[in-house]
């Protein structure tokens, strides 16, 4: 049990703790109401006619967050219980407690998203106080991680290194288990498709096309994906296909190109130069350029 008997903080940090959890109380409490409400996250109805790639980061966040009424309104259950803990002085500490995770992803959010100056200030500014508060109760979790700090009743060497051991071959596994998606979004992918994110990394816009020595107007664009898909969208087409490389000999195959542009599969060496990507078969001559990509080009991803 925790010692009840403890000697008072001292007066001037009572006072600052009482501040300070007022403070954030009340700074909370709009934000979560407006979430209970379903009234925070509001998108204009023309985003949605967008493409995905056009959207702002902010707009993105928003259409995230307030796609489900309920999980907006869980945001504010999360923002809400915490608030009115914190208003009470003998539950401050678990609302001190409770409150942290949700002033850690708001600010964590914030900056991931790249969201508004303004917010950002805001909830640094309401995770510090957060901060601030646990930090002058630290003598009551130092109690409390004491008392969950479990010691073995018969402690033996073999038990700890067979427990260690153990979870170091459930760790392992479950690493190696998955390490196909490593293979699967490895490096020979990265130069085609940037960061496997959104901002329409992967999409390719081709510059000049020549087959067999003759022009191809208006060729079109191919767009190319980290589950080794591409995609011609040509102005009267749309094929598709796969696509695979071999880095060891920087070649490409694909199968997306109609008969017209090359004859099939298409194997081509691919070089890139001055953020352009360049592909070169028997038959044809392909000159690619990032189409429209977000921050960063090419050369970053290499």
């Amino acid at each position: 049990m925790l010692d009840q008997q403890q000697p008072k903080a001292p007066a001037p940090q009572r006072a600052l703790s009482h501040f300070l959890r007022y403070l954030l109380a009340i700074g909370m409490l709009p934000y979560a109401i407006s979430k209970l409400q379903l009234i925070q996250f509001q998108v204009a109805s023309t985003q949605y006619s967008r493409p995905v790639g056009d959207l702002s980061t902010t707009t993105l966040t928003w259409l995230f967050l307030g796609h489900t009424p309920w999980l907006q309104f869980l945001l504010g259950v999360a923002e809400f219980i915490p608030a009115i803990l914190l208003l009470a002085n003998r539950t401050r500490i678990l609302g001190a407690l409770l409150m942290l995770p949700a002033t850690a992803t708001v600010f964590i959010t914030n900056i991931a998203f790249d969201l508004w100056p303004t917010t950002k200030v805001i909830s640094l500014t309401f995770l510090l106080i957060n901060i601030t508060l646990l930090a002058i109760e630290f003598r009551v979790f130092k109690q409390v991680l004491a008392m969950l700090w479990v010691s073995p009743s018969n402690p033996s060497p073999w038990r700890f290194w067979i427990s260690s051991f153990a979870g170091l071959v459930i760790v392992s596994g479950i690493y190696f288990f998955h390490s196909s998606e490593s293979k699967l979004l490895g490096n020979e992918v990265q130069p085609f498709i940037g960061t496997r994110q959104i901002n329409r990394r992967g999409a390719w816009l081709i510059e000049r096309a020549t087959f067999h020595g003759k022009a191809i107007d208006n060729p079109g664009v191919l767009h190319l994906d980290v589950w080794r898909r591409c995609v011609l969208e040509a102005p009267s087409s749309r094929t598709i296909g796969q696509f695979k490389i071999d880095g060891a000999k920087s070649q490409i195959e694909m199968d997306c190109l109609p008969e017209y542009f090359s004859a099939k599969p298409f194997i081509a060496r691919y070089t890139i130069q001055d953020e352009k990507l360049l592909l070169k078969s028997t038959s044809t001559e392909l000159t690619l350029k990032p189409y429209n990509w977000g921050p960063g080009l090419l050369s970053d991803k290499q």
